[in-house]
């Protein structure tokens, strides 16, 4: 039993009373722990409580707990018992109850040096080689923190966490660079990267898209700007992705726009500004209420809609799909996606043979050979189609 002085509610684990019949709350509620965390409450029970020569009923929330009971300062207010911290007792109505207090052991502090300078980009994360001045023993747990003040606040140092010491007093930290990048960085870095830089020049120069000629020789990353070429535009001097058109479009699968499935509602367009403001103000209240009901209609249609789109490709795919299979011996067709360079994809065949098949592997693996000299050849049944002899009477006049 854990006497809480932060909680203002007793609290006991589902187990301790798992043989009670619990009450429910006429409406949901939660506990928040000192670290911000959010504790469901299964139930409410009157408790019979015993502390020391005291036995008392007392109100209780059940939740998942660490600890099997959290006594609040509840319980000390309304039974009158006194907390002398200084004497380490609990006084009761008839005696004093000796608390005990849990050891925490601190930490010893130590002073690394970093082996190398390093530069810690913003907004990053690099690991360091540091070396303790100390003698510490091997695999011992300390906490590193800055010693400077101003190098926590200045350079944006952020440290703090459990390290385990290596061979040789060696410790491998982490050491982030959480300041905000400025407009002025960004835009200097953009300058210097030879792919965004030149991309944005060109947004500058052009508003049409270079032929792909002019780019066919350059990096993957430059191509791959280059296919975003109509959603970049460059403002205030740094090139930027436009993710408006994305938002505000209708989703063939969902049949909704983006905005009205995150946002519950729709951005507003230039267009929008011509018409006037509502004249009547919603009730914060009324507002999220409806908001609410907005959001879970429209995932409740977009659920439907996704199982709709998902039945009809499933449909589609099963028209072609050979469900019989083919038997051992039969002369089948093989798709071929291979094409030769200097020759129109058009003109050449996609399909080569035919094979006979040698042996069924599964439902959806089979072994071919075109000839019996041939190599055996493992394909799947989606690469396969059924060879049809040519009729005899067949040809060209």
């Amino acid at each position: 039993m854990v006497l809480n002085t932060g909680s203002s509610h007793t609290i006991v684990k589902p187990n301790i009373v798992a043989h009670c019949r619990l009450q429910n709350l006429n409406e949901e509620y939660q506990l928040e722990t000192a670290s911000g965390d959010i504790i469901p409450v299964k139930g409410v029970h009157f408790a019979e409580i015993r502390l020391g020569n005291s036995k008392f009923k007392q109100k209780v929330f059940v939740a998942d707990i660490t600890d099997d009971v959290l006594l609040g300062l509840n319980v000390m207010a309304e039974q009158n018992f006194i907390l002398d911290l200084p004497q380490r007792f609990l006084k009761t109505n008839n005696e004093e109850i000796i608390l005990n207090f849990p050891k925490i052991r601190a930490l010893p502090t130590r002073t690394v040096k970093v082996v190398e300078d390093v530069e810690i980009p913003q907004q990053s994360e690099v690991v360091l080689e540091a070396i303790c001045d100390d003698s510490i023993e091997e695999n011992e747990t300390v906490i590193v923190e800055p010693k400077s003040e101003n190098l926590l606040h200045h350079r944006g140092i952020l440290t703090g966490r459990p390290l385990t010491v290596r061979k040789n007093n060696q410790i491998r930290t982490k050491l982030d660079g959480p300041e905000e990048w400025d407009t002025d960085t960004l835009a200097r870095e953009q300058r210097e990267d030879p792919d965004v830089g030149d991309i944005a020049q060109w947004k500058l120069e052009s508003k049409e898209r270079p032929a792909w000629q002019e780019i066919s020789n350059r990096s993957p990353t430059f191509k791959g700007y280059w296919a975003l070429w109509d959603s970049l535009a460059v403002e205030n001097n740094l090139l930027k992705r436009v993710w408006e058109t994305y938002r505000s479009a209708v989703h063939e699968s969902t049949g909704k726009t983006p905005a009205s499935v995150v946002l519950g509602a729709e951005l507003r367009l230039p267009i929008d500004l011509i018409s006037d403001r509502p004249k009547e103000e919603e009730g914060v209240d009324n507002y999220l209420s409806r908001l609410q009901d907005r959001l879970r209609l429209t995932h409740t249609e977009v659920r439907q809609k996704l199982k709709l789109e998902s039945d009809r490709m499933k449909t589609r795919y099963d028209l072609r799909a050979n469900t019989g299979g083919f038997q051992v011996g039969e002369k089948v067709w093989l798709y071929n996606s291979k094409r030769t360079k200097g020759k129109s994809p058009k003109l050449q065949k996609s399909w080569e043979g035919p094979y006979t098949v040698v042996t069924r592997l599964n439902d959806v693996v089979y072994r071919i050979q075109k000839n019996p000299q041939a190599k055996m050849k493992v394909v799947h049944i989606d690469r396969l189609t059924t060879y049809q002899e040519p009729h005899p009477n067949e040809g060209v006049t």
